[in-house]
């Protein structure tokens, strides 16, 4: 009876563990991760092709994701389409991890059943909308627009067309795309079940020719050094920047006046000749927005004059009083 009591106490102390470390315990600000399809309790047969459907939303792109399957497999894409080949009770995870390192989850539990053809429509109707963007949202013309569905209910697989109002269209449950022309925009979804049933859901959106998406302005900023900086000639000087605003992930380009560059945030640098230098950086974001920043910076030769004491004496004149003595 003790043995058992002591196994206990250590499963309830590795739950506890597993609990405090466990990724789901770091959550991005705003990062939220919902499994669109299928819903929980859903049921499907042997051999079945089911569509699983990941919704993400705040956090930093860019992402990464993974799906358990719980009969052995996963993958590694946001949206994924699978057939289990034994009847069960599966529980299925969808993983989320953004560009900061956090990570959040989402479950849901389906049923598998060994009949050739299983009915949900009595316990789910079918409901798509359009998760992202909003209606009334407006953009920049050549920004990327990620538009995303969500469907509850019905029976998988689903079939999805999107009508972008410019000619265009998509089939896939997520799709990313830019307007070239400036104007109003009806963007309408399409979802049809397996069954047959159809849900439709728009959102209107307008095309600025400039300066119109819904993100904060990139700024970008020289924080080190300061302009008109003296710099040291051979020694490295650490060149950084601070971003803000903008669309996560940013690209990077130093200019350094001497016929140098560099690629990377922020990059030590030494100067090989003396002379003044004009110091430029650009910053493109993940939208095509470009801002760049410039400061001077001024390289001289090191003073190895003692320390620079200005009141000591010269050579010649340490010479000249030792002849007067």
């Amino acid at each position: 009876m003790k043995a058992l009591q002591k196994l206990t106490g250590l499963a309830v102390l590795l739950a506890l563990i597993i609990n405090v470390f466990s990724p789901i315990a770091v959550l991005a600000d705003g990062l939220t991760v919902e499994i669109g399809s299928p819903a929980n309790g859903e049921h499907f047969a042997v051999g079945e092709s089911i569509s699983f459907d990941g919704n993400v939303t705040g956090g930093n792109a860019p992402f990464s994701y993974i799906w358990l399957f719980d009969d052995g497999t996963s993958a590694l894409s946001q949206d994924y389409s699978k057939s289990y080949d034994e009847a069960g009770d599966y529980s299925v995870t969808f993983k989320v991890t953004d560009a900061s390192g956090a990570q959040t989850e989402d479950t849901v539990d389906i049923v598998i059943d060994a009949e050739e053809e299983v009915d949900n429509s009595d316990s789910w109707e079918l409901d798509g909308s359009i998760a992202s963007p909003n209606s009334g949202d407006y953009f920049d013309t050549g920004y990327p627009i990620e538009f995303r569905a969500v469907v509850t209910g019905g029976n998988a697989p689903f079939s999805y067309v999107w009508n972008f109002d410019d000619g265009t269209s998509a089939l896939s449950p997520t799709y990313v795309k830019t307007y070239a022309t400036a104007g109003s925009y009806t963007v309408t979804l399409q979802i049809v079940d397996a069954s047959g049933a159809e849900s439709t859901d728009t959102v209107n959106l307008t095309i600025n020719n400039g300066g119109g998406n819904n993100n904060e302005d990139l700024n970008v900023v020289i924080s080190t050094p300061s302009n008109n900086a003296e710099l040291i000639l051979n020694q490295i000087t650490d060149f950084s920047t601070t971003v803000t605003g903008g669309n996560a992930p940013f690209s990077y380009v130093w200019n350094f006046g001497d016929g140098t560059s560099a690629l990377s945030q922020s990059y030590g640098k030494a100067y090989s000749q003396t002379g003044n230098y004009q110091v430029t950086l650009s910053v493109i974001d993940a939208g095509g927005i470009e801002k760049s920043a410039s400061i001077n910076v001024l390289v001289v030769e090191e003073d190895n004059g003692g320390g620079g004491n200005e009141d000591a004496p010269s050579t010649s004149e340490c010479l000249f009083s030792l002849l007067l003595c």
